[in-house]
């Protein structure tokens, strides 16, 4: 597997740990929902060969759970959107190696 193989794989596992997920806050699961559009929009481009190459920066995934106590407290999603984000910022300094 190359590198953009690698990538979205882990963001659908993100994608998928959601589906899964039963969050009883509303204002959660709405933020919830955003986040993981937001998750597969960024899977969708590296399917596409079309993101960036990081130069060393995150994409942001667990920042993204940082404001929510019930997302930061599942510790699946949050080793998921970490791991994610440093491939992204390790592996994929450029995508031309």
């Amino acid at each position: 597997m190359d590198k953009y193989e690698i990538l979205a794989e882990k963001l659908e596992k993100i994608s998928r740990h959601i589906d899964e997920m039963n969050v009883k806050d509303e204002e959660v699961a709405e933020y919830l929902t955003r986040y993981k559009k937001r998750v597969d929009a960024i899977a969708k481009y590296v399917r596409e060969r079309d993101i960036e190459d990081s130069h060393g920066a995150l994409m942001g995934l667990i920042r993204g759970l940082s404001d929510y106590d019930e997302l930061c407290a599942d510790g699946d999603l949050v080793d998921l959107a970490h791991d994610a984000d440093v491939y992204y910022k390790k592996e994929c300094y450029t995508f031309d190696d």
